[in-house]
């Protein structure tokens, strides 16, 4: 079973023969290597439930990378384990890995009632750090209902430069996550030395426009979708860590 996403939709961009949708999956292994490199043994079995992250996912059968693959936590179905690799993972990278995301930070989170936009604010709540995000008005109860405090809207620049400014005050942000179309207006938000994390891809800006506007940012515009190609095997890591946290109870299933 695989998930697709406007990610899919977008690679079809170009293409005379786009590949194949669906990155997000899950299935049962019918088939382990008869032989494996002395240094890395196969951690699984004929029958075992798994899910992870690959390329042209949308077919009855394919031949994936150990790397790419976990056991799939438990209590949890095919369908609801499709969900979570490619928000999850994202959001981890970004926040963890590139941001260091502390208890003691203040984070924007855009389209936070999408679905890496719910992973993050989960990332988030689970370190402690106070959490502003933007939303379509009308999914604003919503986040408010899962503890969301301080939310605007990022449909339109004017009212989100008044709201969220109130809101934010003199102290500053320290972290903003994936700007949308509110790039400078996010920008004019974060404190000294924050840390700006552009997860799309087009009308951005680039780094040497960054370092001209704002030396003092750190800022990332390098994603899970460069990470999996690059460096699989910590891919696997955190698919592995996903798993556990999980079954921990510090991940929820994704309903909105």
């Amino acid at each position: 079973m695989c998930s697709t996403s406007f990610p899919d939709e977008a690679a079809y961009d170009g293409h005379d023969t786009p590949p194949l949708p669906g990155a997000d999956f899950t299935g049962v292994v019918s088939m382990v290597p008869s032989e494996t490199n002395a240094n890395k043994l196969c951690p699984f079995s004929v029958g075992d439930k798994v899910y992870g992250l690959s390329f042209d996912m949308l077919r009855s059968k394919a031949r994936v990378s150990m790397d790419s693959l976990a056991k799939m936590p438990c209590d949890v179905s095919f369908e609801e384990a499709c969900t979570l690799p490619m928000v999850f993972l994202t959001v981890m990278y970004a926040l963890k890995e590139q941001a260091v995301l502390k208890s003691s930070d203040r984070i924007l989170i855009h389209s936070a009632a999408g679905g890496v936009g719910l992973a993050a604010v989960q990332y988030a709540q689970s370190i402690g750090a106070e959490i502003f995000a933007t939303a379509s008005p009308s999914k604003h109860d919503y986040l408010r209902s899962l503890g969301v405090k301080y939310i605007s809207t990022s449909r339109d620049g004017d009212t989100f430069v008044s709201e969220m400014g109130e809101l934010v005050g003199s102290q500053g942000l320290d972290v903003v996550l994936s700007s949308s179309n509110l790039v400078r207006e996010s920008l004019d938000l974060l404190g000294p030395g924050g840390r700006f994390l552009e997860l799309g891809k087009r009308n951005i800006l680039t780094e040497a426009e960054m370092t001209q506007e704002r030396p003092d940012v750190s800022y990332f515009t390098y994603t899970l979708n460069e990470l999996i190609p690059d460096d699989p095997t910590l891919k696997c890591k955190m698919l592995r860590s996903l798993t556990d946290d999980v079954e921990s109870g510090v991940v929820r299933l994704l309903t909105a």
